[in-house]
């Protein structure tokens, strides 16, 4: 279940970001995806700190929470740069 939750939650935060730079340059479109983009991260940063408090074996998973890691730190930097 956990592997299922990281990846989708990986997938969407990547998708999201690459959709928000290539398609919307409207500061009104802007600010409601960045509003959206904001509460996949707080997701993100909860499944991953609840994953860090964890021991994980399973190196598919800890793959996973490395990628949705990586994610969640760039969706952070698109809000930083708006």
């Amino acid at each position: 279940m956990d592997i299922v939750i990281s990846a989708v939650a990986s997938e969407l935060v990547c998708r999201f970001i690459s959709f928000l730079s290539k398609k919307y340059s409207s500061k009104t479109h802007l600010k409601g995806h960045l509003e959206m983009l904001q509460h996949l991260l707080l997701r993100a940063r909860t499944i991953v700190e609840e994953a860090e408090g964890r021991y994980i074996s399973n190196s598919g998973m800890l793959e996973q929470l490395k990628t949705l890691t990586e994610a969640m730190f760039r969706g952070y930097d698109v809000l930083d740069t708006y």
